[in-house]
């Protein structure tokens, strides 16, 4: 049997444009970022990466008090949103958020393709070695980059309506990346790994509405595992008698 439990709060959520990146440690993934959402500027702080002045982005998370620095937005997890028109593209190209495409390179790519050019970066990027000084290799490599910058949006549709602790998402998308909406399609159960940590019942969810067989050895496993960790929680060990672990 499957079954509906009570699901958390949706993640606050935020877009807006970097006005301002503040300088980052060496090595470190962790920025400050200064937002400007709906004419506000907002704080944003995470790791978000090379995220550079004048990218729009989407950001999940929550307001935090910081005793030194005030009120921030603490992103947990975010995505780059695509520009639509062809100025738009050449700037968001020209900024250097893909390696190797610098401002030359960001104006040829969009004189050749226009307002298609995110439609082609995102679906047929070898299109892009019919570009002088554009080889294959490097045309493969910018439509995998694009696709790891991008693929988050995909992500965030597909656990949407199942109401996932952003949290758990953020977890999920660093130990699988792009194969995620793939593993989870294959095994919903996967998420209820250490790290990940999904609550059986919201994997029960999922499973439940991709049809996934009741009577797979992954729902099994991760249904032992969810009641030993259950016992632990609740008796201080796993040893727990076998009709009351079945």
């Amino acid at each position: 049997m499957y079954m509906n439990f009570n699901v958390p709060a949706e993640p606050e959520h935020i877009v807006g444009t970097v006005e301002f990146a503040h300088p980052r440690a060496a090595g470190s993934d962790y920025i400050a970022l200064d937002l400007d959402v709906s004419g506000e500027l907002v704080t944003a702080v995470g790791n978000m990466g090379d995220v550079r002045e004048g990218e729009r982005i989407s950001a999940y998370g929550e307001y935090v008090d910081h005793p030194k620095y005030g009120r921030q937005f603490k992103v947990d997890i975010f995505e780059r949103l695509l520009p639509s028109d062809a100025e738009s593209i050449r700037k968001y190209l020209g900024s250097g958020v893909i390696r190797g495409i610098g401002q030359s390179l960001a104006a040829k790519i969009v004189a050749a393709f226009g307002d298609k050019t995110v439609e082609i970066l995102e679906n047929d990027p070898m299109q892009l070695a019919a570009i002088k000084g554009i080889t294959p290799e490097f045309a493969k490599s910018v439509g995998e980059e694009f696709h790891n910058n991008m693929g988050l949006r995909k992500v965030m549709n597909f656990f949407s309506k199942y109401s996932i602790d952003h949290r758990v998402i953020s977890a999920a998308w660093k130990a699988y990346g792009n194969d995620l909406i793939r593993a989870v399609t294959d095994n919903p159960y996967c998420m209820c790994e250490p790290g990940i940590d999904l609550k059986f019942d919201d994997a029960e969810r999922i499973a439940s509405d991709l049809n996934f067989p009741p009577n797979s050895e992954e729902r099994a496993y991760a249904g032992i595992i969810d009641a030993l960790r259950r016992g632990v929680e609740e008796f201080g060990h796993c040893c727990i008698p076998e009709s009351r672990l079945c």
